[in-house]
């Protein structure tokens, strides 16, 4: 049974002249690991990326966040981190008559985490919860391939070509659970 990858020497002076830096280590040659392409659960990780991915409304929407400054007195605060690639976004939350009446957001994240975090900030105010608890379900639902409906939030069609980057998803959904659970814990 042929292994999902390939392993192979980086001899000294390939890693010294730059190529393969991911896997540079000063004491030596090193065993590197390259996905097969004929492996049935690659998914690109060392392919280059596709410029649909990363195009200018997912960079112009990652450049302007709403509400991108923390509030001084929120009834919640919840952090999320990516375990993938570290991107973290911070929601404070304020509710008033079981509505999200203010937020604020620290988000350090890729362009998508970004992009996604500024989509959620710019509709959420005046939702319950539960609406935006929904809104993290049915994201988490089509990035994970068990429905094919973006109508649920608008904007979101722009994120479309990240479904097929798993690696990306965790970034993605940051701000809408975030700003779920911290408008969850501060309706409580």
């Amino acid at each position: 049974m042929a292994l999902p990858f390939e392993v192979r020497q980086i001899p000294l002076h390939h890693r010294l002249a730059g190529e393969d830096s991911q896997f540079y280590f000063p004491l030596g040659p090193i065993a590197a690991f390259t996905p097969r392409r004929s492996c049935p659960t690659w998914v690109g990780m060392n392919a280059p990326l596709k410029a649909p991915l990363y195009n200018k409304d997912i960079l112009r929407l990652a450049a302007s966040i709403p509400h991108h400054q923390r509030l001084p007195d929120p009834q919640a605060t919840v952090e999320r981190r990516s375990p993938t690639c570290g991107s973290r976004v911070t929601a404070d939350v304020k509710m008033a008559d079981g509505r999200l009446a203010d937020m604020g957001l620290d988000v350090k994240a890729c362009a998508l985490g970004q992009a996604s975090a500024a989509l959620m900030a710019a509709q959420a105010i005046g939702l319950t919860a539960q609406e935006l608890a929904d809104a993290r379900d049915r994201l988490t639902a089509y990035l994970s391939g068990d429905s094919d409906d973006l109508d649920f939030w608008p904007g979101l069609a722009v994120l479309a070509p990240a479904r097929g980057y798993p690696a990306r998803h965790a970034s993605i959904r940051l701000g809408f659970e975030a700003i779920a659970e911290a408008a969850r814990m501060a309706d409580a």
